[in-house]
């Protein structure tokens, strides 16, 4: 009968031996799985930390370009405005010069100034149109 006894006996324990290997197994597989998913989330936040820094920085370099941009539209706005201005006067001026001058008999661009002011104009006209071109686009990054 020690046998039959020792045999369930003998089966018993394997059978709690086998239940606590298989414990052990399903601890070791889940500190494992622990294990990758801790080095996954090490890489992950680092490569998040590195794209998140650049990021911020491209945000703040795009501040300071987009501040830059509102300073320059401005100005540019304001001169494009006093430049609008100063060609009225000049195309009235110029005018009036050259209606006296061939009242006169002169030819108006024999007088001083004249071819200068014709230059400059047409200058200041070639500016502001570049300018008024690209306006559209500086509105929409300023969103005026």
């Amino acid at each position: 009968m020690k046998n039959i006894k020792d045999r369930i006996n003998n089966k018993l324990f394997k059978q709690e031996e086998t239940v606590e290997l298989s414990a052990e197994k399903v601890e070791l597989g889940l500190v494992q799985d622990l294990d990758k998913l801790l080095s996954r989330m090490k890489a992950i936040d680092k490569a998040l930390m590195k794209s998140v820094q650049e990021y911020v920085n491209q945000i703040n370099e795009f501040s300071k370009v987009q501040s830059k941009l509102e300073s320059s539209y401005n100005q540019s706005s304001l001169d494009s405005e006093d430049a609008e201005g100063d060609i009225k006067q000049a195309v009235d001026l110029v005018g009036k010069i050259s209606k006296q001058a061939k009242d006169l008999g002169f030819d108006p661009k024999d007088i001083k100034g004249m071819s200068d002011v014709v230059r400059v104009t047409e200058n200041l006209e070639d500016t502001i149109a570049i300018f008024k071109r690209n306006e559209s686009d500086a509105k929409k990054i300023l969103s005026i």
